[in-house]
């Protein structure tokens, strides 16, 4: 079996999410390629090949902008992809994120149609099942049920500044549902009823969890923890709440967050916050600790480890890796009941709240505060078992079975 995957970028939680699944197909004695539109040739001993230059992203970035026309550039980029697939002869091509200016959809599901090729589409968001945005939670419409129209999210991701998202949401609709061998896989149960209820519903959806590093995010251990908080200002008999993200924006509800250094019971807590850009560490109230956008995965690690609770503000997730993270590390969680970051919480584990209701944010953060048993091993256990890495490349390989035959 030969298996092709297509993403957006080679970095980022999708990329890995590409390459963890293509190693574990080579490992299983499968033939395995990727291709991505943003990013470098990871190091690793992996065929992959990139399909964009910075020339043609960015001027499908300009007709995207100026023309709502998102996945209608890089015409010759995406040719030439397809004269490699049709060389390669692939028995599956694994599709991840399509958005970020970098293919040609039509050129893409023209091939797709006509070869006849099984195709696995792992939607990572909404943006495959509306007429332009990847989320839509925070602002309650339910256009996308029926085709979109008057779009209210022109300045969120993917920005626009004028409005088509009807005729886009029809391009994919007949884009999309020409292919007659597809199976859909999401991260959560919530995406994959989102999915259900478009115009995808007739195609079969399974869900895949993504997959934490559990090698890297565990607990460190009492020595260790110390070090952290003692590095981060952390008094000796001071409690930690711990916030991260990989951009604050106003769906993952950094105010929420802030709010909570007068709102909680225990007055020895301390917020630290990780992920700013350097213009929100600088305008931090006084006594939040603010970190900025780190690479470093151990460092963060040893972050999550020493928290005494992890808190999730934002609205809306498909899945929520900073959760899993965290839950890996061996600390309680307390997240908001937005998409699918929900399903990672059992009791043993943490506290689920209503979205934006501050007191009852409040209250579950001040009663894992107060509480006295060790939430570790809980913790631990239910990422391990199952949101590891294992678990989801072994959930790709299922799927990839069963479709295949072998």
């Amino acid at each position: 079996m030969k298996i092709v995957q297509i993403n957006v970028a080679s970095y980022g939680s999708t990329g890995r999410i590409m390459y963890q699944v293509q190693e574990k197909a080579l490992s299983q004695g499968y033939e395995a390629v990727s291709f991505f539109g943003r990013g470098s040739v990871p190091e690793k001993d992996l065929k992959s090949f990139k399909m964009a230059d910075n020339l043609s992203v960015g001027w499908h970035g300009v007709t995207a902008r100026f023309f709502d026309k998102m996945g209608h550039g890089s015409y010759f980029n995406t040719k030439k992809l397809v004269r490699i697939l049709k060389e390669e002869k692939p028995d599956i091509v694994h599709l991840h994120n399509l958005h970020g200016y970098f293919i040609n959809l039509k050129v893409l599901f023209k091939y797709l149609k006509e070869s006849g090729v099984q195709v696995v589409w792992t939607m990572h968001d909404c943006w495959p099942i509306t007429g332009g945005c990847a989320y839509f939670l925070e602002c309650g419409c339910e256009k996308w049920k029926e085709g979109c129209n008057n779009c209210g999210q022109l300045d969120v991701y993917p920005k626009r500044y004028v409005d088509k998202s009807h005729r886009e949401y029809l391009f994919k609709k007949k884009h999309f549902t020409s292919l007659e061998k597809l199976t859909i896989t999401t991260p959560s149960a919530w995406l994959a009823g989102i999915v259900s209820d478009s115009f995808m519903k007739d195609y079969p959806v399974k869900v895949v969890y993504n997959g934490i590093d559990v090698d890297v995010f565990k607990p460190y251990g009492d020595e260790i923890n110390k070090q952290t908080r003692e590095w981060l200002g952390i008094p000796e008999n001071g409690k930690m709440i711990l916030g991260v993200a990989n951009v604050w924006d106003e769906r993952k509800r950094m105010s929420a967050l802030l709010k909570l250094a007068g709102d909680v019971k225990n007055q020895n807590a301390k917020i630290v916050i990780v992920g700013l850009s350097e213009k929100q560490k600088a305008a931090l109230p006084e006594g939040i600790v603010g970190i900025t956008r780190t690479q470093n995965q151990e460092q963060l690690a040893r972050i999550y480890s020493a928290a005494d609770v992890f808190v999730s503000t934002s609205v809306e997730e498909s899945f929520s890796l900073v959760v899993g993270e965290a839950m890996a590390s061996g600390t309680p969680i307390v997240c908001v009941d937005g998409g699918g970051c929900s399903e990672l919480i059992s009791d043993e584990v943490g506290i689920v709240v209503p979205r934006d209701n501050r007191e009852a944010l409040s209250e579950a953060v001040s009663k894992i505060l107060d509480e006295t048993k060790d939430f570790t091993t809980a913790c631990r256990n239910r990422c391990v078992e199952n949101y590891s890495c294992q678990s989801m490349v072994d959930g790709y390989m299922s799927v990839y079975r069963e479709i295949y035959g072998k």
